[in-house]
């Protein structure tokens, strides 16, 4: 169960927000891969999310070429 939850565990840090700003911003790794993305936009962090997870789920997207 732990190795299921560390590879779909995130830390995402937010930009500060302001009321006015329509939009997210910041910076998010995926912990078992160390893959980070600078986000601009709630759509990218969840994009990216989405694909790191869907990445892990496929074991042949695993392996080594």
């Amino acid at each position: 169960m732990l190795r299921k939850t560390v590879r779909s565990a995130f830390v995402v840090q937010i930009n500060g927000l302001q009321k006015s700003e329509a939009s997210l911003a910041g910076r998010v790794e995926h912990i078992s891969t160390g893959q980070v993305l600078e986000f601009t936009s709630e759509q990218k962090l969840i994009e990216f999310m989405r694909a790191a997870l869907d990445r892990e789920s496929d074991p042949e997207a695993m392996r080594p070429e």
